[in-house]
C-alpha cells in the first residue's frame, strides 16, 4: 500500500539483498534488517560518513529489552565491531552504491553474507559505525533462548571468519525462526 515497487525473487538474504540493490535508484544503499530500526537522524549520519569519506558502514548495536544481559551482549558486538570493522545485518550496514556493485555485492551463500562482504568492503576504504545505535528487537533471544542463541552466533561467525568453516556447513546450525 506504500509503493508500487513490490517485487518477488528467490529466497536467500544475499540474493534478495542483490536483487533490491539492483533496483536501487540512490547513490547511497542501506540494509536494515525487518526487525531493527535506525535512530532518528540516522539518514542525516550516513549522508555525514559517506560525504566524509567512508565507503561503507553501520550503527551500533543496542537490543530493544530492559534486561541486563542483553546490555553485555551489546556491549561485546560494539567491542567487537570497533576491533574487527566487520559489518554484521542486524546494524543497518550502508554502502556507496558504486562501492557495492564494484565489488559484485553480496556472495550468495546461504549465511554470513555481511561478514563475507565486509572483508572486502574493508579493502575499498575506510568503514564507520555510527552513534545513536540501531535498535534491534529481542525476539530471536527471547524465542532461541538468551545463553544459547548468543553463544550459537559467536561460534558460527568464529567457524566462518576464522577457521574458515563454509556457510553451507554453517547454515545447518542456523534455525529460522521467521
Amino acid at each position: 500500500e506504500f509503493t508500487d515497487k513490490v517485487f518477488e525473487t528467490k529466497t536467500g538474504r544475499a540474493s534478495v539483498m542483490n536483487f533490491g540493490a539492483r533496483h536501487a535508484e540512490g547513490d547511497v544503499l542501506l540494509f536494515l534488517h525487518a526487525d531493527c530500526m535506525i535512530p532518528d537522524n540516522g539518514f542525516n549520519l550516513i549522508r555525514q560518513a559517506i560525504h566524509d569519506g567512508a565507503v561503507a558502514g553501520a550503527f551500533f548495536l543496542c537490543i530493544d529489552h530492559h534486561g541486563f544481559s542483553f546490555r553485555l551482549i551489546e556491549y561485546v558486538a560494539n567491542i567487537r565491531s570497533r576491533v574487527t570493522r566487520l559489518l554484521y545485518g542486524d546494524q543497518g550496514m550502508f554502502v556507496r552504491k558504486q562501492t557495492f556493485d564494484k565489488i559484485g555485492g553480496f556472495a550468495d551463500i546461504p549465511l554470513m553474507e555481511d561478514i563475507e562482504i565486509s572483508k572486502r568492503l574493508k579493502k575499498e576504504g575506510r568503514i564507520i559505525f555510527l552513534n545513536p545505535p540501531v535498535k534491534a528487537s529481542p525476539r530471536r533471544w527471547i524465542s532461541e533462548g538468551l545463553f544459547y542463541t548468543t553463544l550459537r552466533d559467536w561460534i558460527i561467525a568464529f567457524c566462518y571468519a576464522v577457521l574458515r568453516v563454509s556457510p553451507e556447513k554453517l547454515i545447518k546450525h542456523y534455525t529460522n525462526i521467521r
